[in-house]
């Protein structure tokens, strides 16, 4: 019965991720896609403005729904590229109701983990000045924010509920605690966690 109910999983996320693939292919040419998603608990939201660009490597995996991912998602995963905003995924990506938003550059590397809840933006969004936050509301656009790329090297692992602020990369290997805050730089080989994130210990 467990194989049936697995195998039964596995063709619905093929039939999806299928669909989807198509409809990202149509809807967005400038979206690259080297291989089919593997997509669990429905589609995500993606979008890329005329200006912007997502990439995927190949075999890409993104889970939208608490049934594939216990520690409970609140969200489907969104992945936006506006503006001037470049996306970059390496292989064996996983996200897991992650928030991705790139209004400069996210750099994402191979077999990099994304613990659900997730969120990575390169921006600012608004401006910190009062008055030119009163003005970008009339005008629903960003005048005052400020941008910085984010670069996530490969084989890092980045815990649940976790927020990645712009400016920052985190460097291979390195693991990042669930529930942190990373306003920094992280070399590679190491555990940082907390708000703000810092150094707990090595990984080797």
């Amino acid at each position: 019965m467990k194989k049936i109910k697995s195998l039964i999983i596995i063709i619905k996320s093929q039939i999806i991720s299928s669909i989807y693939y198509f409809y990202l292919r149509v809807r967005f040419p400038n979206i690259k896609l080297k291989d089919r998603l593997h997509l669990y608990g429905g589609m995500p939201y993606i979008y890329s403005s005329l200006n912007s660009k997502i990439e995927f490597g190949t075999n890409c995996t993104i889970i939208n729904s608490t049934k594939y991912n216990r520690i409970g998602i609140i969200k489907k995963t969104s992945i936006c590229a506006e503006r001037n905003g470049n996306i970059i995924l390496g292989n064996n990506v996983g996200l897991s109701g992650v928030s991705i938003c790139s209004h400069d550059q996210i750099i994402i590397g191979n077999n990099v983990l994304v613990g659900a809840n997730t969120f990575i933006f390169d921006t600012d969004f608004h401006s910190i000045e009062s008055e030119i936050r009163l003005k970008e509301i009339k005008m629903m656009v960003p005048i005052g924010e400020k941008t910085k790329p984010i670069c996530i090297e490969n084989n890092v692992f980045i815990g649940a509920n976790t927020i990645i602020n712009k400016g920052v990369r985190i460097g291979a290997n390195s693991i990042i605690a669930a529930g942190s805050v990373v306003t920094r730089n992280i070399p590679t080989n190491e555990i940082w966690g907390g708000n703000p994130a810092s150094f707990i210990k090595g990984t080797r």
